[in-house]
């Protein structure tokens, strides 16, 4: 797919975190992963390290989140926050600040806000964004709290986290036209209410390139593209390798190696409008 030409202005974008705003080659992924086995043989009873691997691999592929996969296998008692900081870990033994990535966060167009949107649980996702020095280059991040019972790649995470956003920028805006604070990162949650939310329904499908989303993982990316028509940048690497089966999916979407000026400006200018 070739450069976007369009002067449309860009209402939003969104940001997954694993294998998009780091490489997902560095080992934090993979020493994740190794932690959520080592999780089910002494938390949850699993005999072998390779008996864990087979069945998480099994639920994995029908629920995209192993805390979700967990939990259909009937695992309910043990805490979620328990989860999260036993198979995330320390963050800071993987990952360090990428002055590229934060760049080109820096000079995306200041008139739409940026937001994370990932599986994992918000406090971890925060802690490795603050490792990743790009923590403050966001205006919210949504994950697995919030999210719930759902996750990525399905419609209904998508539905539901648009419509927070949408009253997210609406508070947005109010703060702006008050003339009070031009920081959208002021506006404190407590001001964004619940209004009419079961009237809200789902989201309309947005316009061509409206809203940006950047993905490592081609699923998500056709779910969020089929279902919202969110325009798709792909991250290559190791996780659409695994997903992609040779068809031609993959190439509906821009492609970069990672998030920076020299690829972005070239390939979707209309992001730095």
């Amino acid at each position: 797919m070739g450069a976007q030409n369009t002067t449309k202005k860009v209402k939003f974008a969104l940001f997954d975190l694993d294998g998009c705003l780091y490489p997902i080659e560095n080992g934090y992924e993979h020493a994740c992963r190794a932690r959520v086995f080592e999780f089910m043989v002494s938390q949850l009873g699993y005999e072998t390290i390779d008996k864990a691997k087979t069945i998480w691999k099994r639920e994995f592929t029908k629920h995209n989140q192993t805390l979700k996969s967990l939990r259909e296998l009937g695992h309910v008692r043990f805490k979620k926050e328990t989860y999260w900081e036993f198979t995330r870990g320390d963050c800071s033994q993987h990952l360090e600040p990428d002055e590229q990535v934060r760049e080109c966060l820096r000079k995306m167009s200041k008139s739409f806000p940026k937001f994370v949107l990932t599986n994992c649980a918000e406090t971890e996702a925060k802690q490795a964004l603050e490792r990743l020095n790009i923590l403050d280059q966001f205006d919210y991040v949504y994950g697995a709290d919030f999210m719930g019972d759902t996750c990525k790649p399905s419609k209904e995470a998508f539905g539901k986290v648009l419509r927070d956003v949408k009253r997210r920028m609406k508070a947005m805006d109010g703060v702006r036209s008050d003339g009070t604070d031009d920081d959208v990162h002021s506006v404190d949650e407590d001001d964004i209410t619940e209004e009419e939310e079961a009237n809200e329904g789902i989201q309309e499908p947005f316009d061509d390139d409206e809203v940006f989303m950047f993905e490592d993982s081609l699923k998500n990316l056709v779910s969020a593209k089929d279902n919202f028509n969110i325009t798709g940048v792909l991250i290559k690497g190791k996780t659409l390798a695994e997903e992609n089966d040779g068809s031609e999916v993959s190439k509906r979407f821009v492609q970069i190696d990672k998030p920076v000026l020299s690829e972005l400006m070239e390939k979707v200018p209309s992001l730095f409008a």
